[in-house]
């Protein structure tokens, strides 16, 4: 796991995802609990309460507005490093998905998929009024 790790670190570096603010994107990982996602136990391992409600998206629908060259980075080598990272995650871990936790103005994001039993992906918080 410290591998997949590694090579996620840098692609992270230097990247924010754009809502009412600008919050970085950070690493995370935690065991995979059993059974289906998301559940309370997901939950709690990601220090998020058991109960809070879960929206869980596609990580292309997450990033669309990230990856196009005339989204709202409005620099082309910029998306393509977001496209590199969803690339990234999409080929080294299965499956991923967005769990978008908690109801706004603020929302914790988790990018997650599976690498031998462990979630792995990063982390970002949205502000939705």
């Amino acid at each position: 796991m410290p591998a997949i790790e590694a090579q996620l670190t840098p692609l992270l570096a230097g990247l924010f995802f754009l809502s009412e603010s600008d919050a970085p994107l950070e690493l995370v990982s935690c065991p995979r609990p059993a059974g289906a996602l998301p559940s309370p136990e997901l939950l709690t391992a990601l220090g998020e309460p058991a109960t809070a409600p879960v929206q869980v998206v596609e990580l292309p629908y997450f990033l669309r507005n990230h990856t196009s060259p005339t989204g709202v980075l409005g620099d082309a080598a910029l998306a393509a490093r977001y496209q590199a990272l969803q690339d990234f995650l999409t080929q080294q871990l299965s499956p991923v998905q967005v769990y978008r936790v908690g109801s706004g103005p603020q929302v914790h994001a988790y990018a997650l998929g599976e690498a031998e039993g462990q979630l792995v992906g990063f982390k970002t918080v949205l502000i939705e009024t």
